[in-house]
């Protein structure tokens, strides 16, 4: 992210997502605030590459609990988003919930994603991050970036714009 990118946000916390190659998460101060946990590390890129960074909760849950009963998952996801605030330190206020959403604060997180018609960067997207959630009729975890395409190409059936091809997230998980 750029200084005036950071500077112009008057003293805000601001969180620059780095999502190719290894993740993580640092401050507009430069501190390393990356999630411990994998779901959270997943809920932060999911959102990163979201329309306006904002997604369902109902989305979240049935992507990384789907296994839990509803009142489960979304247990688990509001004691995620608490975890993660806490993580995230004088930047924890660029996530943001209501009762239906959660989102990233737009103007407040810059990330590493190519613009639209832009060549991906030559690293791994979000390298070595294996989302422990099997979805129905899968047995084990996967890698993030395969989970990333077939979410994508579920909700879009044309693709979804940004979202990876089979073929790209195969190249990008091995």
């Amino acid at each position: 992210a750029s200084e005036a990118a950071h500077m112009a946000l008057d003293g805000v916390a601001s969180i620059e997502l780095t999502l190719f190659g290894p993740m993580s998460v640092r401050t507009s101060e430069g501190e390393d605030v990356t999630p411990k946990g994998v779901k959270a590390r997943a809920v932060l890129a999911m959102l990163a590459d979201a329309p306006q960074m904002r997604q369902s909760r109902q989305w979240l849950q049935a992507h990384l609990w789907s296994t839990k009963t509803q009142e489960q998952a979304s247990g688990s996801l509001r004691q995620l988003l608490t975890t993660l605030r806490k993580e995230l330190g004088p930047a924890a206020d660029v996530v943001g919930a209501n009762r239906s959403d959660i989102w990233l604060e737009e103007g407040r997180v810059q990330t590493d994603q190519p613009a639209p018609g832009a060549e991906a960067p030559e690293r791994e997207y979000l390298e070595g991050l294996r989302v422990p959630d099997p979805e129905p009729g899968e047995e084990g975890d996967q890698p993030f970036a395969q989970r990333r395409c077939d979410a994508a190409l579920h909700d879009h059936p044309t693709g979804g714009g940004a979202a990876l091809t089979r073929a790209e997230a195969g190249a990008h998980s091995d």
